[in-house]
């Protein structure tokens, strides 16, 4: 079994989805996907979240153009409107816009875990359900659902014994041999979204890697070549 990480980069647009599901085409055996948030959405939903906090109403704007850069990816992606992947991305940007509009001061780092872990969520359907499109079939999984940590937000420590036996259970392969799921991201015992630290996707396919006895780990990086000295 191989886990494969798919960073930002690998997923910023509707062409490097589609490379995606051609690496995955070729490599259709036991398979776990861990994949971040589409480009700058994190970036992007950080600053959503700090104008949210400063009251400054221009978040609304910036909502509104992240909502665009993920339509336009399905768009291109999907033939048809009425694929379920329209809906599923509405409901998501729905409950972002739920999350601050009902925000009324408090906790920071609880308002920024809620709302950016789902750029997690949204870019992991969208590749799942452009896997399905092209005729790969695949399992889509809410790590949440299983990665438990404490309520630590921004910087959460997992559960690891709590979080192996979930792991196992969730990631079997017996139907199905390929996983699409989040990396950054988990929940805490209430349910709340948590995320582990910046660049945590690679840590989520370390532990799943460990956890489920992987082969190896293979990190896929949008660059154009390997220098083998400083630039």
């Amino acid at each position: 079994m191989i886990v494969n990480k798919f960073g930002g980069a690998s997923v910023k647009d509707a062409d490097a989805i589609r490379v995606l599901a051609g690496i995955i085409a070729k490599h259709e055996d036991n398979t776990i996907i861990v994949v971040s948030a589409m480009g700058k959405t994190t970036n992007k939903l950080e600053q959503i979240v700090r104008l949210k906090m400063e009251n400054d109403n221009s978040y609304n704007d910036k909502l509104a153009s992240l909502i665009s850069e993920h339509q336009q990816t399905i768009d291109e992606l999907f033939p048809s409107n009425s694929n379920a992947i329209f809906l599923i991305i509405n409901n998501l940007f729905s409950q972002i816009n739920k999350q601050l509009s009902e925000y009324t001061g408090g906790d920071y780092d609880y308002l920024y875990d809620q709302v950016v872990s789902i750029g997690e969520i949204l870019s992991t359907r969208i590749v799942s359900a452009y896997l399905s499109e092209s005729g790969i079939r695949n399992k889509w999984i809410d790590i949440r659902k299983y990665l438990q940590t404490d309520s630590f937000y921004r910087e959460a420590r997992v559960a690891k014994e709590v979080s192996k036996k979930n792991i196992i259970k969730a990631f079997a392969f017996n139907d199905e041999n390929i996983f699409v799921t989040q990396g950054f991201i988990g929940a805490d015992q209430a349910g709340n979204s948590t995320t582990l630290g910046r660049e945590g996707s690679d840590y989520t396919a370390a532990l799943l890697a460990n956890m489920l006895d992987a082969e190896k780990v293979v990190l896929w990086k949008d660059v154009d070549g390997i220098f083998n000295a400083d630039p």
